[in-house]
């Protein structure tokens, strides 16, 4: 919950909301069932489909909010996926060189006079 208060702070405290309300709905269930007058009951009925209104509501703002964030998300992917396809050839020369000046070094240190393979693994 931390991490999300400082990442999403509207988000977190509409889930805290949403917690403090179900604990709320939980408590009015209970003090229902142990109610024996109806004018009481009636009066606790409304209560209680009060909260799960706003319970409703909070969930339906933070689907709102997580939705943003995806968007958000899906438009930066989509922004790299551009750049990297405009600059694909750039991006393999470079891959081609690393891989190139690797090999001109020699074997690794891992796979003396043989192919790669995990350390201590006979080949």
């Amino acid at each position: 919950m931390m991490e999300l208060m400082q990442t999403h702070p509207e988000r977190a405290s509409l889930e805290a909301r949403e917690f403090r309300l179900q604990a709320q709905i939980r408590r009015l269930a209970m003090q229902y069932g142990r109610s024996t007058n109806d004018a009481a009951r009636k009066k606790i009925a409304e209560e209680l489909r009060q909260r799960v209104g706003e319970v409703f509501d909070c969930q339906a703002e933070i689907r709102r909010l997580q939705i943003r964030e995806l968007e958000a998300r899906l438009s930066e992917l989509r922004t790299r996926v551009k750049e990297t396809r405009e600059n694909r050839d750039q991006i393999i020369d470079r891959r081609v060189d690393t891989i190139l000046n690797r090999a001109m070094s020699g074997p690794p240190e891992s796979a003396p006079g043989g192919p790669p393979g995990r350390r201590g693994e006979p080949r």
